[in-house]
């Protein structure tokens, strides 16, 4: 739950203090396609229907940018 409202923030695999949770970073996405991007992340990891309806809602070109940032970041 409480990564709803504060998440770790995580750079080069080290922990540097906490941005907004995944509640914040959803409402953010209305304004922002990168922040609805990241929904999507934590979409992936949730129950299936969740993911198609997610896919049949976003623009394909947010879904691929989104996948290309994630794997940059596990390289």
């Amino acid at each position: 739950m409480r990564r709803l409202f504060v998440a770790p923030r995580w750079i080069g695999g080290e922990q540097h203090g906490h941005k907004p949770g995944e509640l914040f970073e959803w409402v953010f996405s209305f304004f922002s396609p990168e922040e609805w991007g990241d929904v999507g992340y934590y979409v992936a990891q949730m129950i299936w229907p969740w993911w198609v309806l997610y896919w049949l809602v976003t623009p394909k070109w947010i879904i691929y940018e989104a996948i290309e940032k994630f794997e940059e970041r596990a390289l």
